[in-house]
């Protein structure tokens, strides 16, 4: 195993981990305690926070309410469904796997800064 095929692997396990979590947690993500340590000790929302109630939404068929929750919710929730399945495909074909390839290129990294920046400067809606 190469060391694409490495990091395509550890990419496409976090993406799995990640959405097993956020199915198990959907229904506590609205009243669970904060878990967000730059929230609980800072007192500010972090580019992260609503991420896990945007999930959440999109686990019970929201979607109009997972972009209210934070605006990257649902791209990032399609791109952690799509990149192991891509993969999972590419790899029964005997092909190489293109997820650690993008995550190089200097147009992936530039579109995340993009996301970030985006999602700080977006209001957020709180939990009622």
């Amino acid at each position: 195993m190469n060391e694409n095929q490495r990091t395509a692997l550890a990419v496409n396990a976090a993406a799995v981990a990640t959405l097993v979590v956020s199915f198990a947690t959907r229904r506590s993500a609205y009243m669970g305690p904060e878990l967000c340590l730059v929230k609980r000790v800072l007192k500010v929302r972090c580019a992260g926070c609503g991420l896990m109630r945007s999930f959440a939404s999109l686990w019970e068929g929201s979607v109009r309410e997972a972009f209210s929750m934070h605006p990257l919710g649902p791209v990032l929730f399609t791109g952690l469904v799509l990149f192991p399945l891509v993969d999972g495909v590419r790899a029964l074909q005997g092909k190489e796997p293109w997820t650690a390839r993008l995550i190089g290129t200097a147009w992936f990294r530039w579109a995340i800064v993009a996301g970030l920046l985006a999602a700080v400067a977006s209001p957020f809606d709180e939990p009622q």
